[in-house]
């Protein structure tokens, strides 16, 4: 306990005797968790002037980090920048929070502008976690739809295990995918659904989310009751529970299994479509042209069978949206990618985002 309280009894309830100097015979504890008022720490630097004698008058030097008459501090920047994207509390709320809990206020430009700043210094880190995607073995890549001042824009994620990469774009076209990453992946296997730019982008291998194909297929045996959908859906539940009894051993070795559900997989999407419903002869003839995309998994031991992982990172974004509706301008939408790439790949390497002294160790 920070703060001990003694409570003694001093006369009997009994008989009415004084208790003083009489040690106790047995204690018990209850405790109360309180937070205290929050105050903000105003700390002055008085830059001094001295005259020498031999009338040069010298002037201390102010610490590097201060650079105005009135700021704040890092540690400010961070709380605004996680409240904002972390927490996705609009500039209004926080303005009233930081008034409300920490007796601090601070206006809406100011926020702004704290936001603009933790974005500029995120950038070199930004730069970092893009190239260690572009560097990657496995990466995941996802997009959705955002609104920019009432304008139809987008969200674009590539991701693995130790880091999220998140750009904002006015298209959904590969054009996004060159400013991004102009090479592409040639030493990794990307794995998304199976929209035509993510397809289009170089890369070592690709690998189509099995969850999105379970979906699709789904709504399709719905749909048209297609015995060439549930048939499949069977291969790839096979392909599912192939790869969870394989040891990593197993993957450089010929394996009969696998080789009979790629087969039996491929001589049904050669089959004849014309007597097929239109929906299922549009996804059996996508998935024709990406047929050596569906089971790259049963292959390499570290790629997994779906993307849910870039789902999981670009969800933020749906969330955001709910909060606060939509980006008002494109320096802002561009800033919530970098900071939101920022904290996500904390989080995944156990980085506090307060501990603004480590971005640069990411």
């Amino acid at each position: 306990p920070d703060e001990i309280l003694e409570h003694q009894p001093d006369i009997c309830t009994e008989c009415g005797k004084s208790l003083v100097g009489i040690e106790n015979c047995a204690t018990t504890k209850r405790q109360v968790v309180e937070l205290p008022k929050i105050y903000p720490v105003y700390i002055e630097h008085r830059i001094h002037s001295r005259l020498c004698t031999c009338g040069h008058i010298n002037k201390a030097v102010a610490p590097d980090h201060v650079k105005a008459p009135m700021q704040y501090s890092d540690s400010i920047e961070n709380l605004v920048a996680y409240l904002n994207i972390g927490q996705y509390l609009p500039y209004k709320r926080i303005s009233s929070m930081l008034g409300s809990l920490f007796n601090m206020p601070l206006s809406q430009g100011s926020i702004k502008n704290m936001i603009e700043k933790f974005a500029g210094k995120s950038s070199p880190v930004y730069e970092k976690i893009r190239k260690e995607i572009e560097s990657s073995r496995i990466v995941g890549a996802d997009e959705t739809g955002a609104k920019m001042n009432g304008e139809k824009w987008w969200f674009w994620t590539w991701q693995n295990k130790n880091a999220t990469y998140i750009s904002a774009s006015g298209n959904r076209a590969y054009s996004t995918v060159e400013s991004n990453f102009p090479n592409g992946f040639e030493n990794a296997t990307l794995i998304s659904d199976r929209y035509g730019a993510q397809l289009k982008t170089t890369a070592k291998a690709h690998q189509l989310c099995t969850s999105h194909l379970f979906r699709d297929l789904e709504y399709i045996i719905e749909l048209t009751g297609s015995l060439r959908a549930k048939r499949l859906q069977l291969l790839l539940h096979d392909a599912l529970y192939l790869k969870e009894g394989m040891e990593e051993e197993d993957y450089y070795k010929t394996n009969q299994n696998r080789n009979f559900i790629r087969k039996k997989t491929f001589e049904l999407l050669d089959e004849d479509l014309s007597s097929e419903h239109k929906k299922v002869k549009t996804i059996f003839k996508k998935l024709g042209k990406s047929r050596h995309h569906i089971y790259e998994f049963l292959y390499n031991h570290d790629v997994p069978p779906d993307n849910n992982g870039s789902e999981r990172a670009i969800r933020n974004v749906k969330v955001k949206q709910k909060v606060s509706t939509m980006f008002k301008t494109e320096h802002g939408i561009n800033h919530y990618a970098i900071i939101r790439s920022i904290f996500d790949t904390c989080t995944k390497q156990g980085i506090n985002i307060f501990d603004s002294a480590k971005l640069n160790l990411i």
